[in-house]
This record gives structure tokens, C-alpha cells and sequence, in this order.
């Protein structure tokens, strides 16, 4: 059914607030920064031992359900078609344990990248396993995870590793172009009924060159616009306001559900599912934290939204020098990641993934840098005595 204008405006408007109050909160928080001169070369060169180490674990132990499922993934594009690996991952019995513990491999990716920011040929080693598993993602249809985790690597590069240049702008406006044109291809192949060689070049010749590489990128976002406009019909004629209720959601699915007898959050709180079913779907929408913040509480979530914008500002300041700052800019190109990983999805596991790719890191390598850290204070006391 087509859109009528009016109920389209008001979403559009919806959706332009919350980009609007998000940007402002982000203003406000980092006007008020102030910076930490704090400079230590013997604190440095722990805290860089400490990042390496927690780095190397977080990689290791996440790699094999981060990489199987990939696999898994893929097998079943090819076999049943995109659309069914999300019908599995609803159903999935797969352990929630084994689901978290892939979390941990792209921030143990990027850690050990930081660690070795003086090193370019282990840097080029640790990405052989991120592109196989951008190559991965593509293969299965999936867009999202993989141009999350290219972004935010590039990110990372550009602030800490390699100045972007004139000479190197053309060249990198070149790769992009062909990474939008590969999503585009990818978005409409994974939905065509004959999958061959022939349909994906023709596919590519039309939607993946020139022009429409960049606008059909760009109506991406229009997605978000999609799940919000038609939240706003169903809320609150068809259904009450959650109130809150996926937030809550959020904070609980910390823990997986076998701590709650096996109980899950999502049967309950998952927006882009329930959207599905509402309109009768065959394919996911997705869902966006505009959307999500109306589902809860109409026009009056806008001071939600305002909220996350100051938090996520909060986060994403970096006002340290020397290898704190780039720890920190390690964990914003982590945040960055997770949170264009969940741009089209609701708050229900944000919560968790924080939890897992920034928390827990966190904590790792406070603890590694007390024990490293208490052993170097001993060692100088006695050379001092």
C-alpha cells in the first residue's frame, strides 16, 4: 500500500527531531569537555601490554562462534535463500553463551590493532581475518555488520595510523563507491528468484554503477523512516504504548535468558519482529531507536532520544593524550561499530552488546593494569631503596 502524505510528514518530521536532538545533546556535552594532561611513558608502555593482552583473549576465545556463525550464514543463503537466516536466528537454539562470546572478536580486533599502532606489518596480518569476514558477510547478504566493521576501522586508521591526504582522497572516494555499489547489488540479488552469475552482473550493471550507487545508499535511511511511519499507525490506534518496556528489556537481556529459567526478552520486546508480523511480511524491515522511542512513549520520546544523544556523546569524547588517547579512540571505534551494527534495530540487545564490547574490555584491562602496574611500583621501589 502506498504512503499518505500527511502520516509520511509527521514521520519524516519525527525521525528529523530525533537526528536533530541527538546532535544537539552531542553539542552541549562536548562543549563542556575539559582535557587530561596526564603524560606517563612508563604508564604508557603498561597500559599498551595491558591493551595487547586483553586484545589477544577477547580475539582468540571470540573467533569460532564469531566465524561459524558467519559460515552457518552463509550456507543457508545459498541453501534457502537471505530471507531464512533471519527466520534461524529468531528460532535459534544456538546457546546464548556462544552468541555473546562472538561479541568479543572485532573489539579484540581493534585492541590488538591499537596495540600495535608502530608495528604496519602485524596490523596487515591482524585484518586477514576481519576482510575474510567482511568477504563472509557480503556472501550471505548481510550489509550491515560488514560496512560497521569497515567504517569503523577506517575510522580508526584515519585518526590513528594514516593522515587522509589529497593524494589519497580520490582512491578512497573510488572503494567506497564500489562498497556502495556491492550493497546495492547484494540488497537486490539476495531477493531475486534466479541466483546466478548472469543475474548478479546485470543486477550490478544497474544498481551498483554511478549515480544510483549513492542514492540507493542514501534511501537506506529511508528505512528508519519506514519503521517509524508505520510504528506511528499502529501506536497507539492498534496497540498502547510500551511505556518503557523495551528499555527495561534492554537492561535485563545483560544476562542470557538461561538466567531467567530460560525466559527471552526478545519474544517480548522485539520490535523489527513484531513489525514483520503487524504488516505481514516476507522479509525484515528492521527498526530504528526513533522508532522504538515512539513505541514507547509517542511524541514525549524525544526526551528519550535527547538522552541518548548526551550519552552517547558522553562516550564518544576523547580528551586524553598519549596512549590513553589512543585507548579511547580504540573504544570509540568500538562504540562506533556496535552502534551503526544496531542503526536499524531497537535497544532490546544494546544493552548486552555494550556489556560485552566495551565493559568487559574495560575491565580487563583495569585489571591487567593493576597487577602489571602494582609489579612496576614494587620494582621501582626497590631500585629506588
Amino acid at each position: 500500500s502506498g504512503f499518505v502524505p500527511n502520516e509520511l510528514f509527521s514521520s519524516a518530521m519525527y525521525v528529523t527531531l530525533c537526528l536533530g536532538l541527538i546532535g544537539l545533546a552531542g553539542l552541549i556535552i562536548l562543549k563542556g569537555s575539559t582535557y587530561d594532561n596526564h603524560d606517563n611513558q612508563n604508564d604508557d608502555k603498561i597500559l599498551l601490554k595491558c591493551v595487547r593482552y586483553t586484545g589477544a583473549i577477547l580475539t582468540l576465545i571470540g573467533s569460532y562462534s564469531f566465524f561459524n556463525t558467519k559460515i552457518i550464514n552463509v550456507q543457508r543463503a545459498f541453501d534457502y535463500g537471505y530471507g531464512n537466516i533471519f527466520g534461524q536466528q529468531a528460532n535459534s537454539n544456538t546457546p546464548g553463551i556462544l552468541s555473546n562470546i562472538s561479541m568479543f572478536f572485532i573489539p579484540g580486533i581493534i585492541l590488538l590493532l591499537i596495540s600495535y599502532k608502530k608495528n604496519p606489518l602485524k596490523r596487515a596480518l591482524i585484518m586477514v581475518p576481519v576482510v575474510i569476514s567482511i568477504v563472509l558477510s557480503f556472501a550471505a547478504g548481510g550489509r550491515g555488520g560488514a560496512l560497521s566493521i569497515i567504517i569503523a576501522i577506517f575510522w580508526l586508521y584515519t585518526v590513528e595510523f594514516s593522515i587522509v591526504t589529497r593524494r589519497k582522497l580520490i582512491p578512497l572516494i573510488i572503494v567506497a563507491l564500489l562498497i556502495l555499489g556491492a550493497t546495492n547489488t547484494l540488497k537486490e540479488y539476495r531477493v531475486a528468484e534466479v541466483k546466478n552469475f548472469q543475474t548478479l552482473a546485470n543486477i550490478y550493471k544497474r544498481d551498483g554503477i554511478g549515480q544510483y550507487a549513492v542514492i540507493g545508499a542514501l534511501n537506506e535511511f529511508g528505512y528508519n523512516i519506514f519503521s517509524t511511519y508505520y510504528t506511528m499507525k499502529i501506536i497507539p490506534d492498534q496497540q498502547a504504548y510500551a511505556k518503557g518496556y523495551t528499555y527495561l528489556a534492554s537492561a535485563l537481556a545483560i544476562l542470557p535468558s538461561s538466567a531467567y529459567g530460560g525466559h527471552s526478552f526478545s519474544q517480548e520486546a522485539g520490535l523489527p519482529d513484531w513489525l514483520q508480523r503487524t504488516l505481514g511480511l516476507d522479509y525484515g524491515p528492521g527498526y530504528s531507536i526513533a522508532a522504538e522511542s515512539y513505541y514507547n512513549f509517542g511524541w514525549n520520546g524525544l526526551y528519550a532520544i535527547f538522552g541518548v544523544g548526551a550519552v552517547l556523546a558522553s562516550f564518544l569524547r576523547n580528551t586524553y593524550i598519549g596512549q590513553r588517547k589512543s585507548l579511547r579512540n580504540a573504544f570509540i571505534a568500538i562504540l562506533l561499530y556496535t552502534n551503526l551494527f544496531i542503526a536499524r534495530d531497537t535497544s532490546l540487545m544494546v544493552f548486552r552488546k555494550y556489556a560485552y564490547t566495551v565493559l568487559l574490555p574495560m575491565v580487563m584491562i583495569a585489571i591487567f593494569y593493576s597487577i602489571y602496574g602494582g609489579r612496576h611500583s614494587k620494582e621501582e621501589k626497590k631500585e629506588a631503596s
